[in-house]
């Protein structure tokens, strides 16, 4: 009989939990390589510079340009930081098993070509690559909640506690420890009036999500209308998880008027600014603003990385707690409103994320994933 091997369970739990994370227009575009055979642990090893420890395991983290968004040239942070998103996910869950990280960065450009990965899909560029050696199990401390709340929807806008702010406030990860910190900042914004403020600014700017041609041409293509089409989705955002229910009638309007070409006429004779005017009340009525910033303006992609892997863990803190989040990523698109909302917020650097937060007072279905969560999986 053989005897399992504690690192592919653990694997078998963390893939699986890791596919759930959220994603700019959960496009989940990451790609995950798990170097199992001789030759692959090897060359991944002289990457590091040494030869393969026989305790350690490597994977290497990589961007899925085939499900990349790029028709503005900010959503290169949103694709990385969905990718660190992930690979947090799975670190943590490997520490819980007792497998700890320690990432390395590629000295190269992401998607430079590395003779020891040779094998992976021809459009996942190398982002990070992960050796992993045993360690003393970390306990579930409550710091990770056992899902996370995405919630579109009004929150009521109760003070959060203090107890709350203070866990939120010490959101981590491990990407964030090597070579020195990655200088992700966490803020927190719960004073009324500068949440109104906020909400005031969302309301001017929001409708750059209709107004720009292409960008709004890629969002387009990731909404699923059709009953059929939300029922077999596996990513992109079903109009009722934008909307909450819809009849058939409603669906199909909506899906005409958000038609690329409809929009590009209607936001000239200002629906756009219309239809984007509850969205501000939205974020005006939350009980609680979030951001991370990074210290730099062009931060590297080991930021990026690390400043997912804080996104995640303030998400799943803030759901221990009773709250849902709602990014909201049109006032960080473009360049001018970016300086003028970190502005309003602050905030030094560059603000790489930000989200309502609230206690929920309807109800949103989950956003789709793909049902084989391995398909984001090489084994080499």
């Amino acid at each position: 009989m053989s005897i399992p091997d504690p690192f592919d369970d653990a694997m078998d739990r963390a893939v699986p939990r890791a596919a759930r994370s959220p994603s700019s227009h959960n496009s989940q575009p990451w790609g995950l390589v798990w170097a199992r055979s001789p030759a692959a642990r090897e060359g991944l090893a002289a990457l590091l510079g040494g030869p393969v420890e026989p305790s350690s395991h490597y994977l290497v983290l990589a961007l899925d340009r085939e499900r990349e968004l790029r028709a503005l040239p900010s959503l290169a942070v949103e694709m990385t930081l969905s990718c660190g998103i992930y690979l947090d996910s799975i670190l943590a869950e490997l520490a819980l098993a007792g497998f700890r990280a320690a990432p390395r960065w590629f000295a190269t450009a992401p998607g430079a070509d590395h003779p020891s990965l040779a094998g992976i899909p021809d459009l996942w560029a190398p982002l990070a690559l992960v050796e992993l050696g045993p360690a003393e199990p970390r306990p579930r401390d409550g710091r990770r909640s056992e899902g996370r709340t995405t919630n579109r929807g009004p929150y009521r806008s109760d003070a959060v506690p203090e107890a709350v702010l203070l866990a939120l406030a010490r959101a981590s990860t491990p990407l964030d420890s090597p070579a020195g910190s990655a200088g992700v900042r966490v803020h927190l914004v719960a004073d009324r009036e500068r949440i109104r403020q906020t909400g005031e600014f969302v309301r001017e700017h929001a409708h750059l999500d209709f107004a720009h041609g292409e960008a709004w041409r890629e969002t387009y293509r990731f909404i699923r209308f059709g009953a059929s089409a939300i029922r077999e989705a596996q990513d992109g955002m079903p109009i009722t998880q934008l909307l909450g229910p819809l009849s058939a009638p409603g669906r199909r309007a909506y899906q005409l008027a958000l038609w690329p070409p409809a929009m590009a006429f209607l936001s000239r004779v200002g629906y756009a600014r219309r239809i984007v005017r509850p969205f501000g009340e939205l974020v005006a009525g939350s009980g609680l603003l979030l951001a991370l910033s990074t210290d730099r303006d062009e931060p590297s992609v080991r930021e990026l990385l690390a400043a997912g892997g804080v996104a995640i863990d303030l998400w799943e803190r803030a759901s221990a707690a009773g709250l849902a989040l709602h990014p909201v990523s049109v006032v960080l698109q473009h360049p001018e409103v970016r300086l003028r909302f970190q502005e309003l917020l602050g905030t030094a650097g560059r603000t790489v994320f930000f989200a309502r937060a609230g206690y929920p007072t309807v109800s949103f279905p989950p956003a789709p994933k793909r049902r084989d969560p391995w398909a984001a999986v090489a084994r080499l």
